[in-house]
């Protein structure tokens, strides 16, 4: 159901709404969506709102952020519009690494006998790049894979996406029959372990980039203190006997030592 302006105040709210918003291609439905619950919401209805994790696309393109603007937005903006949580990478690389094992098995004899020319299975890319929805790759010779068609598809179109938004827990993610090895308390610690490990990691790397950090800035600063230090051929440093305490009246109050000398 879709409702528009003022017409919304008439209408008793009983059971869950679905709204389908018809745009034209690149039309800001997260911001309708959003309008739409902040005016439930002034009529005094309790409003809940799902939104997807935005697009790189759309950031840069003539929509703007895709988390809205003004006083109908989605904080935190940047966060939200850049990266996020990964998900998108993750979901990239992996629909991506079965396109390059699809054409590795092409490559390698194609013993599965697949048509190059019925491959429905795209590549994806976090933008909305006309350029790649089709294209023809495996060019440059027979070393460099097999010629076909192939295209691009926004991340949020791949299947990876799809079994993703599906899932309702962990486990619908995990391989069939692999539950039965295991039980959910091992698959639990399991997955507990591996969290502690990348966390643990991703620790590492914070504090190993601040150490190189402190320490570019230290080098920095050495060689602005040491922009007019003379390294010329003349630099020398000269070892020699000498005699100390040269001035004192007698030879006894007299010392022999060892000068060391630099010439800058």
């Amino acid at each position: 159901m879709a409702f528009a302006g003022t017409a919304m105040a008439d209408y008793e709210f009983t059971d869950d709404i679905t709204i389908i918003c018809p745009v034209k291609a690149g039309g800001d439905t997260d911001r309708n969506t959003r309008t739409l619950a902040e005016a439930m919401a002034k009529i005094g209805k309790n409003a809940v709102i799902a939104l997807r994790e935005p697009s790189l696309g759309p950031v840069f393109g003539v929509k703007g952020g895709a988390a809205g603007g003004g006083y109908a937005q989605v904080v935190p903006m940047e966060d939200l519009n850049l990266h996020f949580t990964g998900d998108f990478h993750a979901i990239g690389a992996t629909n991506n690494l079965l396109a390059a094992m699809l054409d590795n098995h092409i490559q390698q004899g194609n013993s599965l006998g697949i048509d190059v020319k019925k491959i429905t299975w795209k590549r994806c890319v976090d933008m909305n790049d006309r350029q790649l929805r089709n294209v023809v790759d495996g060019l440059g010779g027979k070393m460099q894979g097999v010629p076909r068609e192939d295209g691009f598809d926004i991340t949020v179109a791949s299947e990876i996406m799809a079994v993703l938004c599906l899932a309702t827990s962990i486990t619908d993610l995990i391989p069939a029959g692999y539950l039965n090895r295991v039980s959910k308390t091992q698959l639990t610690e399991m997955i507990r372990k591996r969290k502690d490990t990348y966390r643990r990691y991703r620790d590492l790397s914070i504090f190993a980039f601040i150490g190189v950090y402190l320490i570019s800035v230290v080098d920095a600063y050495v060689d602005a203190e040491l922009s007019n230090f003379d390294i010329g051929p003349d630099l020398s440093m000269r070892i020699e006997p000498t005699v100390i305490n040269t001035s004192a009246p007698s030879l006894s109050k007299r010392n022999v030592g060892v000068q060391c000398s630099f010439c800058f």
